[in-house]
């Protein structure tokens, strides 16, 4: 059979994908960051960023308003957690809204019928997979009748080898995981989360407080190269610029007014498919006590969903001192 062929040998699968081409996929719930992002089953998104910036919150986050709003299964490949017992509470916190000693045994119990319905956890702590075995994996599970939707693999420095790849250079194994989460995700039909840290960052001045901090991560800084930012679907960034209380003081230079403590940017750095995301930045916030991104709409504090409910969040209103700039750094092209 010849590798290239003309339209007419596989017109059925245009007329498939005629429906589903530039469109939107799932929305995260945290209204922000929907405006310029959609997770996009049959694809992956790149999340990078330093250690410690929200990256695997994020995802929790938004895997958790997947599940309740579009009943979508995760499979969680979570190497930054701790304990699969430890990545349960975790997502349980964000789930309920609640730190833990403040869930009820009432509601301890729901959570976690819940999550052992829409979440499946790997036993990091007996050994690591590569990244073909976790593919193969989420097919047997497919097969046995488990309409796995997404998978969520923290990190890419986690994966095991394979034994081909541990005769790779960086570039080649980066080049072989994406590829490969690229195809997996395709053939399977799910969304991928993949995490990358970044690399070769040099701490950099605020010209107005003095304060020094690390700048905004670049696709180009990804810890596995340059490789990724080539080969990856969409690429999404979650930045930190204030990590503690002495730190306060940062000023946004698109706002003139200093990052909120609990502030992070959330940033789209590349799209692909067309018409799932759209280059840009918002701010989004993070509730310490409901374990929860929101974003801010006025003085409307706005959540992904209601604890323990499958509707959407009740929004709160809440004076605010600063009122940061939602829409700074926007760019609409997709290229």
């Amino acid at each position: 059979m010849a590798y290239f062929s003309k339209v007419s040998s596989f017109i059925k699968e245009v007329y498939d994908d005629k429906s589903n081409f530039g469109t939107r996929g799932w929305n995260t719930g945290i209204p922000a960051v929907d405006d310029i992002y959609s997770v996009k089953k049959g694809f992956s998104t790149v999340v990078f960023s330093y250690s410690h910036h929200g990256k695997t919150q994020w995802v929790i986050d938004v895997c958790v308003y997947l599940a309740r709003e579009y009943g979508v299964v995760s499979v969680m490949y979570l190497s930054e957690a701790g304990k699969r017992s430890e990545a349960v509470l975790d997502i349980m916190c964000t789930l309920v809204g609640k730190r833990l000693e403040d869930i009820t045994d009432e509601e301890f119990t729901i959570a976690l019928s819940f999550i052992d319905k829409y979440f499946l956890f790997g036993d990091l702590g007996s050994h690591l997979l590569t990244v073909d075995k976790i593919y193969e994996e989420v097919a047997e599970l497919k097969a046995a009748g488990v309409n796995v939707g997404n998978v969520t693999i923290d990190h890419f420095h986690t994966l095991e080898k394979s034994e081909n790849q541990k005769y790779f250079d960086r570039a080649d194994n980066t080049k072989y995981v994406i590829n490969k989460i690229n195809r997996g995700s395709l053939e399977l039909d799910v969304h991928t989360f993949i995490m990358f840290h970044v690399r070769d960052t040099h701490p950099i001045q605020c010209p107005d407080s003095k304060i020094w901090y690390l700048p905004k991560p670049e696709k180009e800084m990804l810890s596995g190269g340059q490789q990724s930012s080539y080969l990856a679907f969409n690429m999404v960034s979650i930045w930190r610029p204030v990590l503690g209380e002495d730190k306060y003081g940062i000023i946004n230079p698109n706002a003139g007014v200093p990052y909120g403590i609990n502030e992070a940017i959330f940033s789209v750095a590349k799209v692909k498919p067309k018409g799932s995301a759209r280059l840009g930045s918002r701010s989004i916030f993070f509730d310490t006590d409901k374990q929860r991104y929101y974003s801010v709409q006025g003085s409307v504090f706005m959540y992904a969903v209601d604890s323990l409910t499958n509707k959407t969040a009740k929004q709160e209103s809440k004076p605010s001192a600063i009122q940061p700039n939602l829409n700074f750094d926007d760019d609409d092209d997709i290229f």
